[in-house]
């Protein structure tokens, strides 16, 4: 069995494209909230600053370093006040932290970032008082540096981001496991189908599809029935052309071995009615009757194993009766058989397109009844639209149960000796005559019934 590639695979196929859409829309979705979380939390400190730095300004306490704690505690801030020389008077933080923050003052840059331990720091300072540097006291406050704990500015940026990241992996997962559930569930259905159109493809055709969805794959399933149902009627239709190809080769054959016997049969028995003194020639002339019959048939058979056809022959239905009568009544009287005849007087008016194909088919079905019936039935009637029916019932065993479906398939048959050619011969014989055969088990009876289109006799006025 082919070993399936997962990457290859329908299943990933569906899910990949989704599940990289979701990914890519939670990280843009995180990106843009992290930005504005960011741009925000610098709006935050900045509104921070100068609501500190207004307070301050307009402040007359002075700036000591509890006074500095308090303030830094309720601003979240280091608070450090220099003099106008950069000098640290008071501060929130250690002085052993602030020699590099004075350096930094000097470079009269606005707003920097610095760090001082293992803490960074966003510094913003401004001038406390509006004199000169010269006019101040050493020890006058001057210089108020604010300082900014970076890592709180950075933790609400990342927090901003988190609650979209969350929400959007938690619907990645969700998403992920429905596509998947649905897309095992369409592989598993597509897979059935392959399973089935495998089976098909081996010669199984009576195969029942089990996926009857109304969606696309259920149509698709339809659609493989329906071709399963199709190759089906062209497998029979191939079979059945053999059959008749292979009919035609044993028809030929047959006729050949047939035709030279027949021959010196029809001499001898002319010889001997013509030196016979009986005036009996009853038995004769239905032994030469039979004898033309049956050259017919050979004759028959060799063009039909040349593909070609005999000219039709148009006979008057009642003629063709009589003649069937007279020929099998003999052979019914020999097998001990009640063989009753029921001919409607309505068919005198008409006539069949080729008489020894009526005679030939309907001979075949009295001929198959005597051999395994005690009473033989043939009733013909004036059917609907100028039809011929004709039945022909027996009260025989019936047909066996095995043969029943392929009745009129050639080579089949239950007689040891036979080689089931005649039911064969019957349809194709009816077929020519634009009419069907078939058959029946009806209380004890086996019945055929066979059609043939008729057309009104111009010999009758």
């Amino acid at each position: 069995m082919r070993r399936e590639n997962y990457f290859t695979s329908l299943r990933f196929q569906l899910l990949w494209p989704s599940l990289a859409a979701a990914i890519g829309a939670v990280l843009c979705v995180a990106g843009i909230s992290f930005w504005l979380a960011s741009q925000w939390g610098h709006q935050t400190v900045e509104a921070r600053y100068a609501h500190i730095r207004s307070t301050l300004l307009q402040s007359n306490f002075p700036l000591s370093e509890n006074v500095l704690q308090t303030i830094g505690d309720l601003t979240q801030t280091e608070l450090v006040t220099f003099t106008a020389d950069q000098i640290p008077l008071n501060s929130t933080l250690p002085h052993e932290d602030l020699a590099y923050l004075s350096n930094m003052l000097k470079t009269e840059q606005v707003s920097f970032r610095i760090t001082l331990g293992n803490v960074e720091y966003l510094v913003h300072h401004f001038r406390h008082v509006n004199t000169q540097p010269g006019e101040q006291s050493a020890n006058q406050i001057a210089v108020v540096a604010v300082l900014f704990d970076t890592h709180e500015v950075a933790t609400s940026s990342w927090r901003a981001a988190s609650l979209p990241l969350v929400t959007g992996i938690s619907t990645i997962v969700l998403i992920s496991a429905f596509s998947l559930w649905l897309s095992r569930r369409l592989v598993q259905r597509l897979s059935l189908l392959e399973t089935e159109v495998q089976q098909i493809a081996a010669g199984n055709f009576q195969i029942e599809l089990a996926d009857q969805g109304v969606d696309e794959v259920g149509r698709l399933s339809t659609a493989i029935s329906r071709m399963a149902v199709q190759l089906n009627d062209l497998w029979t239709a191939l079979n059945q052309q053999q059959q008749q190809k292979l009919l035609h080769q044993i028809a030929s054959g047959l006729a050949h071995q047939v035709r030279n016997s027949l021959t010196g049969a029809k001499m001898a028995i002319e010889l001997h009615a013509q030196n016979c003194n009986s005036r009996d020639e009853e038995s004769l002339g239905v032994a030469l009757q039979q004898l033309d019959q049956l050259n017919s048939y050979v004759r028959r058979l060799l063009l039909l194993g040349k593909g070609s056809a005999e000219r039709d022959r148009p006979q008057s239905v009642s003629e063709c009766m009589q003649d069937l009568q007279k020929s099998l009544h003999p052979i019914a009287v020999h097998h001990h058989v009640d063989l009753r005849w029921n001919i409607s007087p309505d068919l005198q008016d008409y006539q069949v397109q080729d008489g020894p194909s009526l005679s030939g088919a309907v001979s075949n079905l009295v001929l198959n009844a005597i051999e395994v019936a005690r009473t033989v039935s043939v009733q013909a009637n004036l059917g609907e639209d100028q039809s011929l029916t004709l039945n022909v019932a027996d009260n025989g065993p019936g047909i066996p149960k095995e043969l029943e479906s392929g009745l009129f398939d050639a080579f089949t048959t239950s007689k040891p000796e036979g080689m089931g050619l005649g039911l064969p011969f019957v349809r194709r014989a009816v077929e020519h005559l634009h009419g069907n055969v078939g058959w029946c088990r009806h209380e004890g009876w086996t019945v055929f019934e066979l059609t043939a289109k008729l057309c009104p006799d111009k010999r009758v006025s």
